[in-house]
C-alpha cells in the first residue's frame, strides 16, 4: 500500500529514535519502514520476480487462525540476534506481504532469510541498542513462538532498560541542582524496578490478540 502520509509521519520518526536509541521492533510493513529510512529500497511486488513465491495472504475468505498460521522457514544467521534467542538455525513464521526489501540499508545486518531469499528479518547492526524488524506477524500469538516471543520479550527489556537511563539523567540532574542531597541512589533502584515491572506489562498485554 502506498501512503505517502505514513511515510513522512514514520520515516523520519524511525531514524529519530536510532539517534535518541530508542527501541525500534517493526512488524510487516514495520521492517520495510526501517530499511527505507536507512536508505535500503523495497521490491514492490514480489511475486511478479522470477524464482520468488506468493508471500500474500490468501485472496478469499478464511479464518484468522488459517491466515496468520505459520506458512514458511525462513533461515536464522548463525551468530545473529534471532539465532542467540531461539538456538535454531530455521524456524516457521506466519509472512504474509506483496512488498519486501531489496536493497538493504545502512547499518543493518540480515537476520533471517525465506527459502526463496526474500529477507525476512533485519536488525541494526550497533548491539548496543535494540532496532529489529521482521516480515511475518510476530504480534499474532507471540506466546506460542519461540522466535516472536523472544523479540518481545527483548523489545520490553530495552525499553525498560532505555527508560531506566533517563531516568538515571533525570535523578543526577536533580541531584546536582539539590547540591547532593542524598537519596539518589534508592530512587534510581525503584524507578529502575518500576520501568521493568512496566515493560514487562506492556509486553504481556500485546501479546493478547484482538477478540
Amino acid at each position: 500500500i502506498i501512503d505517502p502520509g505514513r511515510d513522512a509521519l514514520v520515516l523520519p520518526l524511525v531514524r529519530a529514535c536510532i539517534a535518541e536509541r530508542v527501541p525500534v521492533f517493526g512488524i510487516c510493513r514495520g521492517i520495510q519502514e526501517i530499511n527505507v529510512a536507512l536508505g535500503g529500497s523495497l521490491h514492490y511486488r514480489i511475486h511478479e520476480l522470477p524464482g520468488k513465491n506468493d508471500h500474500r495472504r490468501p485472496r478469499h475468505e478464511v479464518p484468522l487462525e488459517h491466515v496468520f498460521r505459520p506458512n514458511h522457514l525462513v533461515k536464522l544467521t548463525r551468530g545473529g540476534l534471532f539465532h542467540a534467542l531461539t538456538g535454531q538455525s530455521e524456524i516457521m513464521v506466519n509472512s504474509l506481504h506483496g512488498q519486501g526489501v531489496d536493497r538493504v540499508g545502512k547499518g543493518l545486518a540480515v537476520e533471517a532469510v525465506s527459502p526463496d531469499g526474500v529477507i525476512e528479518g533485519l536488525r541494526y547492526a550497533d548491539d548496543s541498542q535494540f532496532v529489529v524488524g521482521v516480515q511475518w506477524h510476530a504480534e499474532w500469538q507471540p506466546e506460542n513462538h519461540v522466535l516472536s516471543g523472544g523479540l518481545y520479550r527483548a523489545f520490553g527489556e530495552a525499553a525498560a532498560e532505555r527508560r531506566l537511563q533517563a531516568v538515571v539523567v533525570r535523578v543526577v540532574d536533580r541531584r546536582e541542582e539539590t547540591d547532593g542531597c542524598g537519596g539518589a541512589e534508592e530512587l534510581v533502584v525503584r524507578l529502575a524496578g518500576c520501568a521493568a515491572a512496566h515493560a514487562r506489562g506492556v509486553v504481556h498485554r500485546d501479546l493478547k490478540p484482538d477478540n
